[in-house]
C-alpha cells in the first residue's frame, strides 16, 4: 500500500504547477490537524502569489484530492479556508 501512496504523491507533484506546489508545501508546514487560513495571509507568506491566485489554486487542489481536505469557509475581508489533513 505504501508504494501506491508514493506513486500517487509523485504523480500529483509531477502534475502540479509551480504555484500549486508552493501552496501544497506551505500547507505541509502550516497544517497539523486543521487550520483556518485566509488567502491574504497565505499570500503574504508566499510572496510571489496574490490572494486571488491562492484561492483559485486552492480550489484546484481541492479537486485533486490531495492529503488535505480544503473547504471554502467564509468570504468576509478575504476568503477563509478550513484546511485539514485527511
Amino acid at each position: 500500500m505504501g508504494n501506491s501512496l508514493e506513486y500517487v504523491n509523485k504523480f500529483y507533484m509531477n502534475n502540479l504547477t509551480e504555484k500549486q506546489k508552493k501552496i501544497l508545501l506551505y500547507l505541509e508546514e502550516e497544517v497539523r490537524d486543521f487550520e483556518y487560513l485566509k488567502s491574504k495571509n497565505i499570500s503574504e507568506d508566499i510572496d510571489e502569489l496574490s490572494s486571488k491566485e491562492i484561492g483559485s489554486n486552492l480550489l484546484i487542489l481541492k479537486q485533486l484530492n490531495t492529503q488535505f481536505k480544503i473547504e471554502k469557509w467564509s468570504e468576509s475581508n478575504s476568503t477563509t479556508w478550513k484546511i485539514s489533513r485527511k
